[in-house]
This record gives structure tokens, C-alpha cells and sequence, in this order.
């Protein structure tokens, strides 16, 4: 048989399998093709319409153009909107520190909400007394709510995947989450922290710049403001305290006898205050590129999500950010300017998605038990390593205190210092 022929039948094979047989001979679809054959037909099918039909679709997306810069004037003014409720929040947010840290003890009150029963069946074969020893060793004389945020941390998936073991008593100290709006064109979360014994600093900060301007490679991919940029802050440790890098036994020689030890870095919550330096994603390779995503993308979800329902997360009644879910906002999308295969490609390998996930969380979860599989480990700028797996595609939140922010995996690798997630 002639291997050119075999190849052909292949093709064909292959191609017919994803279309639904009727009788006779099957029917074609555009939509049932694989993402990047279906964007190639119709792009050939624009090109066999007669000219003027041609003229008119392009007029039509010089107008689409138009409405896409009105769209960007629309999300610079729900982005001074947000401005100017900041500061409406902040007495909220001022009575709920107060609460949390036992600075006030406020009245009774009775539950404005209705209250549902626990199902017990819910629980599964888990048995939860051991992880409630902890909570049920409160007593009435204990002020505020005890490491609140620390819980939150430790409820929430994506969060989880950044905290390891050896985090876990200095964010037992972390006081306050907030976010500072000093620009209209960029966000601060800043993380409060008591006196504690791993660094000196009682704020660290984490800057995000944003771009609401359209992408002029690929404009029609225009969802909102995206972030552009990331900037961290120095973490000044105490002695030896450093949760970011560990001391490793090496021999510099190999007939050396006498033992050295070496810092490397290792993976830590605090690596999330040093992200990568260089963020033009035409640069970078992919995996700098995955890790400023999530970078953005965590940063999105702590400011839309975590800071203005804090204490949904810490009682469950929210626990992840879902996309599919009533949660997130109409506005909330995903997408890239030039990852048109990326994006699109995603169809065909949702099948995979949850198996995948389940094998990295559980990959993740392993290294958060064993500290001894991460010391050594090469350290994660961004603490985004193991939060990759899980992260949302979107972090972006809707409705009060929230952000019409469109976040995404998917980088934009041709505009320099941008990662264009619309």
C-alpha cells in the first residue's frame, strides 16, 4: 500500500470519527471540527464570498473596533467607580479587623440570613474531630476570631496550594488583608502581620498595574483591563529565618571529605512577594509565563474575592472561585491576544482537565505534607508552583467590592511588559 494513500485514509478516518454519522454520507459542521481546522475553514470561507460581501464584513469590524473602544471607556469608568467606593468600604472593613483581632467585642446579634441545616451525610467517610480538636479548644475567653486569615488560607483551594509547612506559623500571625488604591490604574494588597519572630516587616506589599487599553495585535479580543505587571516587595528576615530558601549538605569536590552547606531556594507562600523580574512575555519562557499568570490571576482572586467576603471563606459558605459558577460576573472572561490555538484547544482537552487537576493537586498535597521532598526543591517565584494546578482560569470577581478584571493562564507573548489576558 502506498504510505502517502495510508496517510490520507487516516486523515480521513480520523476527521469523519468526530462527526456524527446520519445516513448516507455525513454531514459536515463547521463546529465540529478541532478548534484550529474550524478557525482555518472559516477564514477560507470569508475568502470565497464575493468582494462585496468582503467590503461589508470589513466595515463591520472597523465598527466592531469603535465598540471596542467605547468598551475600554466603559471599564475605566467602572474602574473610577471602584475608586470611589474604596473608601465606602473601608468602614466595614475597619469594624471587621477590630472584631477579628478582639480590639472590639461586639454585641449579640441575631442571624440576619436563613440558616440551614448540616447535612451529615456531606461529611463522606471523612471524620472531622481530630480537625475540629483545634477550634473546640477555643475558649469564650479567647478575644477576636483566632488566626482568621490563616484559616481562610487554609480553606480555600487555590490558596492552600501556595502555604507549606514550614509557612504555617508566621501566617498564623498575618493580621489584616486590604487592598490600597493609590492610582486609578493599579491595585496594592497589603498584608498586615504581627510582631513575629521570621521577619521584621509589619506590612509586605504586592503592587499590580493595569492596561485597559485593547491590544493593538488583537483588538477583538478585547474583554476589560487586564493586569500588565506585578511588583513585590523585600522581605526583611531575622536571622536564619528565611522560609524561602534552605541549607543543603554538598561536597565542593569530589575527594573532599568535609561536608558544606549550601542556601537554595525551596517553595513558600513568601516567594508570592518576588515575582519574576523580567514580565515581557516575548521573553520568558513558559514557565515564567504560567507562573506570572497565576501570579495575576491569585493576585485578582485575594482582591475581587478573599478581602471583600472574607468571612464567607472562613465559614465555607464560599470555598473556591468557580467560573461556571452564580460567583463570578458576566464580565469575568478568559482569553489571549495571540493564543488563538491555545485558547481554543482548551475544547478539546476539557476531557482531560479533571484528571489532570486531580493528579497535580494530589502531587501538590504530597509536598505540602512531606517538608523534607521540598527543602532543596527549586524555588517558585511567585509561589504560584503548586497553585498552577488548580488555579482558576479567571480570579476576577462581580457585584459589590468586586472587579470586572479579565484574568488568564494564557499569556500574551507579543507586547512587550504585558500579559494580555483578555
Amino acid at each position: 500500500m502506498d504510505t502517502a494513500s495510508s496517510t490520507d485514509d487516516t486523515d480521513t478516518i480520523s476527521t469523519e470519527a468526530s462527526i456524527p454519522k446520519s445516513k448516507g454520507r455525513p454531514k459536515f459542521r463547521p463546529a465540529y471540527l478541532a478548534a484550529a481546522e474550524r478557525r482555518q475553514f472559516l477564514h477560507e470561507m470569508v475568502k470565497c464570498l464575493p468582494q462585496p460581501v468582503q467590503d461589508r464584513i470589513i466595515v463591520l469590524k472597523n465598527t466592531q473596533l469603535d465598540h471596542i473602544s467605547k468598551d475600554a471607556d466603559f471599564y475605566q469608568e467602572i474602574n473610577m467607580l471602584e475608586v470611589k467606593y474604596a473608601a465606602k468600604y473601608q468602614d466595614y472593613y475597619d469594624r471587621r479587623l477590630k472584631i477579628i483581632t478582639g480590639k472590639v467585642d461586639p454585641p449579640k446579634q441575631e442571624a440576619k440570613w436563613r440558616t440551614v441545616e448540616v447535612d451529615e451525610k456531606a461529611k463522606g467517610d471523612y471524620d472531622f474531630d481530630e480537625a475540629m480538636r483545634q477550634y473546640k479548644a477555643l475558649t469564650d475567653n479567647d478575644p477576636g476570631i483566632p488566626n482568621f486569615w490563616y484559616t481562610i488560607f487554609r480553606n480555600v483551594d487555590i490558596l492552600s496550594h501556595m502555604v507549606y509547612k514550614q509557612d504555617e506559623p508566621a501566617l498564623k500571625k498575618l493580621k489584616n488583608i486590604v487592598e490600597r488604591i493609590d492610582e486609578p490604574n493599579e491595585f496594592t494588597l497589603e498584608f498586615h502581620f504581627y510582631e513575629n519572630e521570621f521577619f521584621t516587616d509589619s506590612v509586605l506589599t504586592k503592587r499590580y498595574i493595569l492596561n485597559f487599553a485593547p491590544n493593538s495585535t488583537a483588538p477583538f479580543k478585547y474583554e476589560g483591563p487586564v493586569i500588565s505587571q506585578s511588583i513585590g516587595c523585600d522581605i526583611n528576615w531575622k536571622k536564619n529565618m528565611n522560609l524561602t530558601i534552605t541549607a543543603v549538605k554538598k561536597k565542593l569536590h569530589r575527594k573532599d571529605s568535609k561536608m558544606h552547606f549550601k542556601n537554595v531556594p525551596r517553595n513558600s507562600f513568601f516567594n508570592f512577594f518576588n515575582p519574576p523580574i523580567e514580565q515581557n512575555f516575548d521573553l520568558i519562557d513558559d514557565d515564567v509565563k504560567e507562573t506570572l499568570s497565576t501570579d495575576y490571576d491569585i493576585g485578582l482572586f485575594i482582591r475581587s474575592r478573599i478581602i471583600p467576603k472574607a468571612i464567607l471563606y472562613y465559614t465555607g459558605e464560599l470555598s473556591e472561585f468557580d467560573p461556571s459558577s452564580s460567583e463570578s460576573s458576566s464580565d469575568e472572561t478568559t482569553s489571549s491576544d495571540d493564543s488563538d490555538e491555545d485558547d481554543d484547544d482548551d475544547d478539546d482537552e476539557n476531557e482531560n482537565d479533571d484528571e489532570n487537576e486531580n493528579d497535580d493537586e494530589n502531587e501538590n498535597d504530597d509536598e505540602n505534607e512531606n517538608d523534607d521532598e521540598n527543602e532543596g526543591a527549586a524555588g517558585c517565584s511567585g509561589a504560584c508552583a503548586s497553585a498552577c494546578a488548580s488555579a482558576c482560569a479567571s480570579a476576577s470577581g462581580g457585584g459589590a467590592g468586586g472587579s470586572p478584571i479579565a484574568a488568564s493562564p494564557v499569556p500574551n507573548p507579543g507586547v512587550a511588559n504585558e500579559c494580555n489576558h483578555q
